[in-house]
């Protein structure tokens, strides 16, 4: 691979993240009460959640993809540490501020009044610190976090059989498509947390980790299956009620067919989004570049506060209409971020900044 296409691999990384990070912002701005208001944003959250954690946990596997040359020096021990400190100390980090945060807030009574139906009330340490470490049960505080949590199980899992494996994209292919697979087929596996999630995704940073689906946009074939998937979706979650009885019956009576369908769809999604990340130019190209490259700081500070937060209030308590409270509550979910981002790397705040973002290792020149 030449210098220049592995520059160009890059940037269209960064450009799919920042759509997929704007995805995740999109969807966490159409709250409950909000989409709940009008069919069509019901209808535009179900087709982002039909997608969008695939979408990431794939680019997060392009992106362990890339950098496995480097990587694969590493001991196992090595690697642990330092994707505890990369990953799993931002997690742990950002749960303790937002319950503390939380812990404040019910204090005062009129924030208890609006928090406490939304599920934001007073929890005992015990159960968050329980909640924290297996992703059981509705812990509001920061289970938006469950995406780094999972991405270090599976960067952890992934570089041990990558490393002591040579059959490794076989094994983990296999793996991936067992625990898809399981999930459909065990039943209350849903209440296995942590465990659950990883297995519902591992398949995807799996097939970023091995295969470079970007090559199908280059074919007819990849160009129609992205389509016919995005139709497939907008048809599905704009008419889900006239044959919603109908998929639900179909799903319960063959659950893994119903569930490869699916894949088969957010293949064609993923693909889709990459398509669109490879045609923009100019300043959308250059904004979701950017956006790309603090989505680790968009995606860590945009919830809950900014997005069911503050959207919750100004929808619920303020009553403001859906066309002044979602685009606020976006652009908020946006900006805010990135506004705290600059703060924590400052001169004075900087001494906090790797405890949100990880203590990166220092390289020789």
């Amino acid at each position: 691979m030449t210098q220049e296409k592995k520059q160009e691999r890059v940037v269209w990384i960064d450009v799919a993240r920042g759509l997929g990070i704007l995805l995740v912002v999109l969807g966490h701005t159409l709250t409950t009460p909000v989409r709940n208001a009008n069919h069509g944003l019901f209808a535009l959250y179900s087709a982002i959640y039909f997608f969008h954690m695939p979408f990431l946990f794939y680019l997060s596997g392009c992106t362990f993809r890339l950098l496995w040359k480097r990587n694969i020096q590493y001991s196992f021990g090595k690697w642990c540490k330092k994707k505890c400190n990369t990953l799993l100390l931002p997690y742990v980090t950002y749960g303790i501020v937002v319950y503390l945060i939380f812990a404040l807030a019910n204090a005062i009574p009129v924030c208890h009044r609006i928090l406490e139906p939304e599920g934001y009330g007073l929890q005992a340490v015990s159960t968050w610190m329980r909640q924290m470490i297996t992703v059981r049960g509705e812990d509001l505080y920061s289970y938006h976090l469950w995406f780094i949590y999972a991405l270090f199980i599976m960067n952890i899992f992934s570089f041990l059989v990558g490393k002591y494996s040579k059959y490794d994209k076989q094994l983990l292919l296999f793996l991936g498509i067992l625990f898809m697979g399981l999930r459909v087929c065990v039943i209350q596996i849903n209440d296995w947390g942590i465990i659950n999630l990883v297995m519902k995704c591992y398949f995807w940073f799996v097939l970023g980790s091995y295969f470079d689906v970007s090559k199908f946009i280059e074919k007819w074939y990849g160009k129609v299956w992205a389509i016919f998937s995005v139709v497939y979706v907008a048809y599905y979650v704009t008419h889900e009620g006239i044959f919603g009885q109908t998929w639900v019956y179909l799903k319960y009576m063959y659950p893994l067919p119903m569930e490869i369908i699916k894949w088969i769809m957010d293949v064609g999604l993923i693909v889709a989004c990459i398509w669109s990340s490879t045609v923009v130019a100019g300043y959308v190209k250059r904004f979701l570049e950017y956006t790309g490259k603090q989505s680790f700081g968009i995606y860590l500070f945009h919830q809950p506060f900014f997005a069911s937060g503050f959207g919750m209030v100004l929808f619920q308590v303020l009553h403001l209409p859906l066309y002044i409270t979602i685009p606020l509550t976006f652009v908020l979910c946006y900006a805010i971020p990135l506004g705290i981002v600059w703060i924590l790397h400052t001169r004075y705040f900087s001494v906090f900044a790797p405890f949100f973002f990880g203590f990166r290792e220092k390289r020789n020149s």
